[in-house]
């Protein structure tokens, strides 16, 4: 329908205001007048789409940074996580570590698969295969005493 009113005025300019001979067409006042409407009309409407689309673009942008945003959140908490389970000597060297690994374009099994041994190995870094000396009771013989 648009197309079809588009092409008939379209046609109806072109044969305004082409200089050769052409053969013309006589359109009623009324006719051209109810085909601008329509033009009109539909350009409003595609003007009015046009608005509505570029405010969708824009949800969108903001959708899709806020969703960025969600999964850095989970990103630095996975990794935080991972990392509680090792001791540091500061604070500072935790959270150094910690936004290198943010920043990093190394996925969250990797990063696992690589501090957690570290996490075991510190553990057994601990034990001893000696045996253990219970701590003495107090005796409260009277041999000891003085």
């Amino acid at each position: 329908m648009i197309r079809d009113v588009l092409e008939r005025v379209y046609r109806f300019l072109v044969n305004s205001t082409t200089k050769e001979k052409v053969e013309t067409q006589t359109v009623s006042i009324e006719e051209y007048n109810k085909e601008k409407k329509e033009l009109e009309e539909l350009q409003a409407k595609a003007q009015s789409l046009k608005k509505v689309n570029e405010r969708i673009k824009e949800e969108n942008k903001s959708i899709i940074t806020n969703i960025e945003k969600l999964q850095s959140e989970i990103r630095i908490e996975k990794i935080a996580n991972i990392l509680s389970a090792l001791s540091f000597k500061t604070d500072e060297e935790r959270q150094k570590l910690l936004q290198t690994l943010v920043n990093s374009d190394l996925s969250i099994d990797f990063i696992r698969e690589t501090y957690e041994p570290i996490k075991t190995n510190k553990k057994k870094q601990y034990e001893t295969k000696l045996p253990q000396k219970s701590i003495p009771e107090k005796r409260t013989d009277s041999n000891f005493i003085r």
